[in-house]
């Protein structure tokens, strides 16, 4: 199975929030699909990263299902964080289009187009990809996280159309299903850090891939027997 992963209206989010922000999205992001496909997938399946906000990832048909759901999963529970609690709880951002009228933009989501070859047989590269980016004109048009399973095969030449696995999230009922906050977040609800140094400290964490509570260590920001206090209480809600 080969399967095409992009991030929806992640243009906007780079407009208001500029590219520093941007980075850290895409960052996050493919650790979230390296990690999906550490877990549900087979050892020698393989993860890419086409450019900007375009990932890819090749497993076997009986796993796809599995790491797709995960890592909308995954994505809608952590991704949402990068925007200020005030975008979040109204669901959108207001941003200028490209005709410069300001528009509602829904916070972003993610997107996966997937083929394989259990209907039909892909001669080449080429045919993958126009049977994806059909996959994706579709996938653009349903709001939301999604994947779709192309399910046609090819009959005297002919394609015949088969029913194709969808599946769509919710946000509000990932909410509900899972309360778990990133370790900066829940110490910046209780007061312990300030917004702009949790700014400074996720930057040295994106950039260096150093785990957050190490840097708060490290810079004498919590001790250490109170870091493993909001742990435990993270863990609790997870």
């Amino acid at each position: 199975s080969f399967a095409h992963a992009d991030i929806d209206n992640f243009k906007y989010f780079n407009d208001k929030y500029g590219y520093l922000k941007g980075d850290r999205v895409i960052t996050q992001t493919a650790y979230i699909l390296y990690q999906t496909v550490k877990k549900y997938g087979n050892p020698k399946d393989f993860i890419g990263h086409i450019g900007g906000d375009d990932f890819v990832f090749i497993t076997s048909p009986d796993k796809e299902k599995i790491i797709a759901s995960e890592f909308i999963y995954e994505f809608e529970r952590l991704i949402p964080l990068h925007y200020s609690p005030e975008d979040r709880v109204c669901g959108y951002i207001e941003v200028e289009d490209r005709t410069n009228q300001l528009r509602k933009v829904p916070l972003m989501s993610i997107s996966i187009a997937i083929v394989n070859n259990q209907q039909r047989e892909f001669k080449n590269v080429v045919q993958i990809n126009d049977a994806l980016t059909e996959l994706k004109s579709y996938l653009k048009k349903i709001p939301g996280s999604k994947f779709m399973v192309e399910r046609r095969k090819l009959n005297q030449g002919k394609k015949q159309r088969r029913p194709s696995f969808s599946l769509i999230q919710n946000r509000e009922v990932l909410d509900k299903k899972n309360k778990y906050l990133p370790l900066g977040q829940l110490l910046l609800n209780r007061g312990k850090i300030t917004p702009s140094l949790l700014e400074e400290l996720l930057d040295v964490h994106f950039k260096r891939a150093i785990p957050l509570g190490e840097i708060l260590k490290d810079r004498g920001v919590i001790a250490d027997e109170e870091l493993q206090k909001f742990l435990s209480l993270q863990r609790k809600n997870s």
